[in-house]
Formats: structure tokens, sequence, C-alpha cells
């Protein structure tokens, strides 16, 4: 995630919101992932006792207002805006009531991601529509929401019904802690995430079409 934060810190003054806000979530992320790794191999606490789900929750809160949000922003619908803003409020509803009643700060955020993945690919597919309906030139590549669009679809397709069977998959691995193979979800989302950071970079660096 180094290469989007230092291609947004270059351009920053440049940067409209959408992507300072991109930006932003990278430094998030960023700084997250430094906590986690000291938290989980250097804090001197019982190794049954580390948990960093708690970041993991707040990520998920701050991911989805932000693309929803530049989403919204971007969309020339009223009707559209009005969908965008209606499955924000219930994600938002559902993710308190997710925290209250079934997954703790705690616990593995999964029922909150699997909601989050369909709300986010019902956005992109109704950004796609709107793309083609719309745009007069044919090289979508030369649209940078493209590029941006597209990094959260493989994103989030690749990983939704990884995080709906995320709890069975850890069960498993508590049950059996040295069969290697249970490491693949986190193969999977290094290497899809990998894909969608190439995409933030493409969006960072690139300028906004008039």
């Amino acid at each position: 995630m180094i290469v989007p934060i230092i291609i947004g810190t270059i351009k920053f003054t440049r940067l409209d919101l959408p992507r300072k806000l991109i930006w932003y979530l990278m430094i998030y992320t960023f700084v997250t992932e430094l906590c986690s790794i000291y938290y989980l191999d250097y804090y001197d606490v019982p190794a049954e006792s580390k948990n960093n789900t708690p970041m993991f929750h707040l990520y998920s809160y701050l991911e989805f207002g932000i693309m929803a949000f530049i989403f919204h922003r971007k969309s020339n619908d009223s009707l559209w805006k009005s969908v965008i803003k209606l499955m924000s409020f219930v994600f938002y509803i559902f993710s308190i009531c997710n925290l209250i009643f079934w997954e703790s700060i705690w616990n593995f955020n999964s029922n909150q991601r699997f909601v989050e993945g369909v709300f986010v690919l019902i956005i992109l597919i109704g950004f796609f529509v709107q793309l083609m309906r719309d745009v007069e030139d044919i090289y979508f590549e030369r649209n940078s929401y493209f590029w941006l669009a597209a990094g959260f679809l493989i994103y989030f397709t690749g990983t939704l019904f990884v995080f709906l069977f995320e709890k069975k998959f850890m069960d498993y691995w508590i049950a059996a802690p040295k069969e290697e193979f249970v490491d693949y979800y986190g193969y999977i989302h290094g290497v899809i995430f990998i894909i969608l950071l190439i995409h933030y970079s493409i969006f960072l660096w690139m300028k906004e079409q008039k």
C-alpha cells in the first residue's frame, strides 16, 4: 500500500475530494497494519488474548462510507443517488445491530463484510450501467473512476464468500492449527487486496475527466 500513499502524497494539493478520501483510507490502513504487527508480534500479552478485530470493524465503516460517497457524488441520476443513500442507511443500521446482537467488536465482522460486499456490488453495477449509457468516449480506460470501480469489483467479488464463511475456516484453524492449507484465506485476501491497491494507484495518478 506504499505506492498509492506515495502517489497521493506527491499529488496531494492537486487531488480532488474523492481521491483525498481514498488517500486517507490508505493512510488509516497503513497505520492500522503497523499497529497490528506491533500488537500481535511484540506486545507483551498472552497470545490467546491478542485481538485486533476492532480495527477491522472501523475499517469497514470507513471503507463503505467513502465508497458510497464517491459513487453517490459521481452519479447524475437523482433516483440512483437516493438508492445509494438508502443502502448506506440500511448498512449502518445493520452494522450496529450486528455489533450488538451477533458479532461484538472482538469478533471478526464477517456478517457486516458480507452485507457490505453485496451493497458495494449493487452500487458498482449501477455505476457501470450509467457509464455505458452516458459516456461519449468508448475508451473506458481513460476514465479514472472506471479503474476505481473495477478495483472494487474485483476485490469485493473475490472476497465476498470468503468473508461469509470466514468463521467456519477460523473454527477449523483453531481445531487443527498445524494444517497449512487453512492459511488460504489470508493468501486470497492478500492477492486481491494487492490488485485493489494497483487500481487505487491508477485512480490517484489519473486526472478527473471533465
